[in-house]
């Protein structure tokens, strides 16, 4: 990139910024009730306790919430890979469980047409080295964060779910970007579980780690 579009990009951001800052002060803070509130459900540095211990945790927390009337999303597709059935077989309807199976085999299909296969590279090294042995054992601990509500909707990256209730995006697995997705489609909250560790945040939304 060249210094002087480098340099332009950078005033233009900070004059945004400056907006945004000003704009924010004029805010009044005011309660809301519970139903109002759409988290995000993430997780990171897996190791064997993740699918036993800080997913489930999550997974209670978010049937709380949907019980009371308000939103949660889980996303990273490719964590989902080898427990989609699973998630389908839980959907309110019969096509919320297709469009689930749809994403999730479009997303592999373009994996494999770089040559990769996803099923091979997981679990990843970090999370062989924190005990877990099997891609199906990963993603059944990652599909805990949703708890038991029905899945009521299948979203796109970055959407606003125009349903009420548990939710799926369709995000990239990188922490990251699915975080981002997540401030992007309405969080206000991120509940991000990690049992190896992981530094991911957001200058956007809170995100809470629960450890293992």
């Amino acid at each position: 990139m060249k210094i002087g579009l480098y340099l332009t990009y950078l005033k233009e951001a900070k004059e945004w910024l400056t907006k945004a800052v000003v704009y924010s002060e004029s805010l009044e803070r005011v309660e809301a009730e519970a139903k109002e509130l759409t988290i995000g459900l993430e997780c990171g540095g897996s190791d064997a306790w993740s699918g036993v211990t800080a997913n489930p945790a999550i997974g209670v927390c978010s049937d709380k919430i949907v019980e009371v009337g308000g939103t949660s999303i889980l996303g990273e597709t490719t964590e989902a890979i080898g427990a989609e059935h699973l998630l389908a077989k839980n959907a309110v309807n019969r096509e919320v469980g297709k469009q689930f199976l749809t994403i999730v085999k479009d997303y592999e299909e373009r994996i494999k047409a770089v040559g990769e296969d996803i099923r091979s590279a997981n679990p990843a090294p970090g999370n062989i080295v924190g005990g877990l042995t099997t891609l199906e054992e990963k993603s059944l601990g990652c599909i805990k964060k949703g708890g038991s509500s029905p899945l009521n909707e299948v979203v796109q990256y970055a959407d606003k779910p125009k349903e009420k209730g548990f939710v799926f995006m369709d995000t990239p697995g990188y922490d990251v970007e699915s975080v981002a997705g997540f401030a992007a489609g309405g969080a206000q909250i991120v509940l991000f579980s990690t049992g190896k560790g992981s530094p991911t945040g957001s200058p956007i939304v809170p995100v809470i780690k629960v450890g293992n």
